[in-house]
């Protein structure tokens, strides 16, 4: 199978788009929840798990490639895959929790103590087993589910490549969304919701981390066909349909079942665009898409405390103009953030080499 070495720019735009989708979902607290501008956005989600599957994957098609499977350390394998999960991510959800803490304090009057005992679920990723409150980001449970299904999901499929790539992915896949399907009447909706022994968003993680998986077999697969221009303008098109059908599904529709629908064009959707055979890879795959790609995790979780907010800050304005007020805010928020991580990160690399440096001096 193919393995990714080059940049896939077009997948870090479709992330940005799909972050804000989610960013104007959540404005439903804006109205009191009487309307929502994009009542099913929360596939923007879906979007995310499915793309999380697709890397693991590729990493574990890579590992297979550079070393023989009987010498492999899963649960180092596991450890190191994950970490380098939380390394990327874990830094915008310390800082925007910070940043949410201090601005619900002085918008809200929310206590600054009341902030910092949910903050440390968030900060350990502990909602989706229980542990779940008012937490001061809002979306973090996200991460929580990511990481808890990834340590499931990912020694798995690294011992089981092949048997989880055609049989175990897509029968969990299939199996658990029928399974919340039926049991809530969606699939996305209400992550907090407990369901059984785990939090319905750590179940529906686990399925859609597994349709990923399935999706990059898929994508392999598509990758491999002799490319013509008429077959990646056919391609461009497809892509673009199943794009245009996700945004019109999640800002037409109520939650309900046509979430099923959103997912599978998702999943295709996915699989055009990770295969490269589109003709939007060959002529709009910028660099500048990946600094949106990265900066989708700032916008993720850093919205939904300003919908909370809003109204309190502008008690005279309408709906539009706070609906105004809440993107532009949200976005200079991301970007701050986004900053504050970059001067962190750069600082420590100094710091790294520094102290390296000195212990082969010493």
């Amino acid at each position: 199978m193919r393995v990714e070495h080059k940049r896939n720019y077009v997948l870090d735009a479709m992330r940005f788009l799909f972050s804000i989708m989610i960013l104007i979902h959540h404005s439903y607290l804006i109205t009191d929840g009487k309307f929502r501008y994009a009542p099913s956005g929360y596939i923007g989600v879906e979007f995310f798990f499915i793309v999380t599957g697709y890397y693991m994957m590729v990493y574990i098609e890579r590992r297979w490639r550079e070393q023989q499977t009987e010498t492999m350390d899963l649960g180092g394998e596991t450890r190191t895959f994950v970490l380098k999960k939380l390394t990327k991510i874990w830094p915008y959800l310390l800082v925007s929790d910070v940043v949410s803490i201090v601005i619900c304090f002085i918008v809200l009057k929310e206590g600054i103590l009341h902030g910092i005992v949910y903050a440390y679920s968030e900060l350990l990723m502990l909602q989706m087993a229980g542990f779940w409150g008012n937490y001061p980001t809002g979306a973090a449970w996200y991460l929580s589910a990511l990481i808890l299904a990834l340590l499931f999901l990912f020694p798995v499929a690294m011992k089981f490549r092949s048997m989880f790539l055609n049989v175990i992915a897509p029968l969990m896949a299939v199996l658990i969304l029928g399974h919340l399907t039926l049991t809530y009447g969606s699939v996305g909706n209400d992550p907090g919701l407990w369901d059984g022994y785990f939090g319905k968003g750590l179940v529906r993680a686990v399925a859609e981390i597994s349709l990923g998986a399935v999706c990059f077999g898929v994508s392999s697969y598509i990758s491999r066909w002799k490319s013509s221009i008429l077959s990646k303008v056919l391609f461009g098109i497809a892509e673009v349909f199943c794009y245009a059908g996700v945004a019109y599904i999640a800002y037409k529709y109520q939650p309900g079942k046509t979430d099923i629908l959103a997912i599978l064009l998702l999943f295709a959707g996915i699989a055009i665009t990770t295969s490269r055979q589109s003709i939007w890879y060959e002529y709009f795959n910028f660099k500048i898409f990946g600094v949106l790609g990265t900066l989708s995790m700032a916008i993720f979780l850093n919205n939904f405390y300003w919908s909370k907010c809003m109204r309190t800050i502008f008690p005279t304005a309408s709906i539009s103009q706070l609906m105004i007020y809440y993107v532009v805010i949200s976005l200079l928020s991301a970007l701050a953030v986004y900053g504050v991580v970059a001067v962190l990160r750069f600082v420590i690399h100094r710091v790294r080499e520094a102290v390296i440096k000195e212990r082969v001096e010493e």
